[in-house]
Formats: C-alpha cells, sequence, structure tokens
C-alpha cells in the first residue's frame, strides 16, 4: 500500500483516539481497493468505483480502483482499543495503514494540535491525505481553486485546514515557467507568516516554498530560527532554502557558529535538513570548536577556526547578503570565528549532522571529525 499515507505515525493521537467521542458518522464504509488499500468512503461507494467521495473530499482511484467495500465499525474499535491498550507505535500505525480511517485521524489531530507545538508527524500525515483527498467544487474554474484553497485553509479549524494546505500545495505552479496567474499572491503569503497560528504559518511557508517566493526569504530565515513552533521553523526552513539555497545556509551558517543557543539549535536543524550538500561544512567547523576555550585559535582541516566568548546576540535576523561573506570564511581565507559551545550545542550539531547524512551513522564526534578530515567531500561514504 504504498503511495498511502493512511500509515504514517501519529504518537501524540494515540492517547487521544482512546478518550474522543466517535466522529464517524452511520454513513461511512470502508472502501478496500484494487492493491489493497483502505479509505473511509461515504455510503454508497460499490466496488468498481473509481472515485471515493469522502468526508473531506474526493479521492481519485482511477488507477486503484474499488474491490469491495466493508463496515467500518470493527476496524475503527480496533484503532481505538490499540490507543487504549497503549500500545506501541508500531502496532497501531499498522491498524492506521489498514484502515484509512480519516474522520478519526482529523479529530485525533484536531486534539493533538492543541495540545502543544512541535507536531511534525501530525502536520505531516495529514498533509499527506490532504494532497490525495479534493474538497473543491467540481463546477469551479480551475484558475479560482488555488484561492478557494486558500480561503478554507485561513478559516477551517487547525487539522482541516492542515488537510486544505496540503491540496493547495499540489496545485501552485513550482517554477518560473508554470502559469503565475494560478498563485498566491506575496501580500496573502506574508500575512499567513504572520499569523497567530502555527498551522497557518507552515501552510503559508510550504506555500512559499512551493512557488520559491526570494521576495519572502528575509521573514522565512527569521521564522527558520525563531518561531517557536518546530513545524513552522521546519517549513520556513524549506522555502528559504528554496527561494536561494546559498543565501539560506549562509545565514544558518552566521546562526550556528555565533548566535545563541536557541537560535544556534534552531540553525542547526536548519542547515541539517535544508542547507544541500554544502551544510557539513559549517556543521562540522563548528563541531572542531568543541572543548576549546575562548581566545584560542586553531587549525582544522586547513581551515583557521577563532574561539571566541560572547554570543552575537545582535546577528541581523532574516537579512540576507551575506553569502559572499561566509562562503570566504569557510573556504579558509580568513578565521571563521565560532562561540564557545555549551553542551545542548554539542548535541544538536550531532542531531544536524545524522539530519545531513539523511540515514543513521552511529558516529561519534570524533568519528565525524575523522570522516570530514580523511574524506572531506558531501558526496564520500
Amino acid at each position: 500500500m504504498s503511495g498511502y499515507p493512511g500509515g504514517m505515525v501519529l504518537l501524540a493521537v494515540l492517547g487521544l483516539l482512546a478518550t474522543a467521542p466517535l466522529q464517524a458518522d452511520a454513513g461511512s464504509v470502508l472502501a478496500i481497493t484494487r492493491s489493497g488499500a483502505s479509505i473511509e468512503g461515504r455510503t454508497g461507494t460499490a466496488a468498481g468505483a473509481t472515485r471515493i467521495d469522502t468526508p473531506f473530499g474526493v479521492f481519485d482511484a482511477s488507477h486503484d480502483p474499488v474491490v469491495k467495500v466493508l463496515d467500518p465499525a470493527r476496524a475503527r474499535h480496533r484503532l481505538r482499543a490499540l490507543g487504549a491498550e497503549g500500545a506501541g507505535s508500531s502496532l497501531w500505525l499498522s491498524a492506521a495503514t489498514g484502515t484509512g480511517l480519516l474522520q478519526e485521524l482529523v479529530a485525533g489531530a484536531e486534539a493533538a494540535l492543541q495540545t502543544g507545538p512541535d507536531r511534525l508527524d501530525v502536520y505531516r500525515a495529514l498533509e499527506a491525505w490532504g494532497a490525495l483527498l479534493d474538497p473543491v467544487p467540481a463546477k469551479l474554474p480551475i484558475g479560482r481553486r488555488p484561492a478557494w484553497l486558500w480561503a478554507r485553509t485561513l478559516a477551517a479549524t487547525p487539522a482541516r485546514s492542515v488537510l486544505y494546505a496540503g491540496r493547495l500545495r499540489t496545485e501552485l505552479p513550482s517554477d518560473d515557467n508554470s502559469d503565475r496567474s494560478r498563485s498566491l499572491s506575496i501580500a496573502d503569503l506574508a500575512g499567513g507568516l504572520r499569523a497567530r497560528e502555527p498551522h497557518l504559518r507552515r501552510a503559508a511557508a510550504q506555500m512559499a516554498a512551493q512557488q520559491r517566493e526570494y521576495e519572502l526569504l528575509s521573514r522565512l530565515l527569521a521564522l527558520s530560527v525563531d518561531d517557536p513552533d518546530g513545524a513552522v521553523r521546519e517549513a520556513a526552513a524549506e522555502g528559504a532554502s528554496a527561494a536561494h539555497e546559498n543565501e539560506a545556509r549562509a545565514f544558518w551558517t552566521l546562526v550556528v557558529a555565533r548566535g545563541t543557543s536557541g537560535r544556534r539549535h534552531h540553525a542547526a536543524e536548519a542547515l541539517g535538513g535544508h542547507g544541500g550538500a554544502q551544510a557539513v561544512d559549517p556543521l562540522i567547523l563548528v563541531l572542531a570548536s568543541w572543548g576549546h576555550e575562548a581566545g584560542e585559535r586553531i587549525e582544522f582541516a586547513g581551515r583557521a577556526l577563532q574561539v571566541t566568548r560572547d554570543h552575537d546576540r545582535n546577528l541581523p535576523l532574516g537579512r540576507v547578503g551575506h553569502s559572499a561573506f561566509v562562503d570566504e570564511r569557510i573556504d579558509g581565507s580568513s578565521a571563521f570565528k565560532i562561540s564557545s559551545l555549551e553542551p545542548a550545542d554539542h548535541d544538536a550539531l550531532l542531531a544536524a549532522l545524522e539530519a545531513w547524512a539523511g540515514a543513521p551513522t552511529g558516529r561519534s564526534p570524533l568519528q565525524w571529525l575523522d570522516w570530514y578530515k580523511n574524506r572531506g567531500k558531501p558526496e564520500a561514504d
């Protein structure tokens, strides 16, 4: 059932599903497709259907038609029982993948998104489903679809809003040769980035990423290190990198080298996730300063590093135009200044390097430094 997002992990929702009131209405069925995928549809869905009317939009099953329909009650209660028993995530994941109970998913996500920040797993699950569901009225002209979806994104409850945003992103142009008349305006996106609600800031950042909006780069960079919600920071980092990867990486390099701890950690996250192949350079160079005291000047892998005592609290957050300045120091033509590291900074750098690698490496700090000195290129194994 690859390609269907029903199996995405929603750890934050497990307990909520166990206690929330039943949300599914009596008119739902489980549609089983030829590939074995299961998707909640409305009563009337039958074998042979190539479109499934779900509670949240139409699912296109033209390449994977329905072969049978089932009563969802047993699957729904099984999923809820797994949450009630505190089952491990793999059990709940298997049940969720096999059921596609969208109303249960959305009901749990609504509660989860109200409990605190950093619900990236919830956002990603909803966005993946939203991309597959078309809620737009069939008669609406194609040119008005993005505006319709954006209006619903702004007005809906958080989980429903994320579903709309997931669909909207698939409708927007992604390059300069696309029909820009179907793009969201800079004013719309800027307003979204200023929204009080984190799900709207994330949605606006994602749409800016899709449209590669350079005009919003400064704001995206600031959000990538300053927003209190990790899901917003992640989307803002993606948007900044899509707009101008070199400028984004240069900005995060300055923050990871000399910013205060919180911003330093967030900049490391951004470099690891969206800094591109060259992001390994600043992450390793800053890590190489670990254990050295302020005032020391050291050499590492042919680069001059100067450890300083103070963090730069006046970094021009969000300002662009740093790439040439940073590249000069990374390349070794002058000393790269690094504020002394705290233990939490050290851990954040290691986590960022693992994210940059794309798969767990198990390397210790010394092994990372040795790997860099001996191989020195991002494409090395």
